[in-house]
């Protein structure tokens, strides 16, 4: 898989949990909340790593010969 196709298949499960926090608040124990804000912040912590290595690779990377 392409990294960019990473991103947005990330972007996408993001979107989703998001949906999810936004469409029953109410109905969300308060530890399933926590675990969907650490799902949030661990797919925009892989979103982060993934862009900084499209960038090392468009930069052609310090460990190439």
């Amino acid at each position: 898989m392409r990294r960019k196709d990473e991103i947005k298949e990330s972007i996408e499960c993001l979107n989703h949990i998001m949906g999810i926090a936004t469409r029953e608040p109410e109905t969300l124990a308060q530890e399933q909340i926590t675990n969907l804000n650490l799902s949030a912040m661990t797919h925009q912590l892989a979103d982060i790593s993934l862009t900084l290595a499209i960038i090392a690779d468009e930069l052609g990377g310090e460990g190439e010969e």
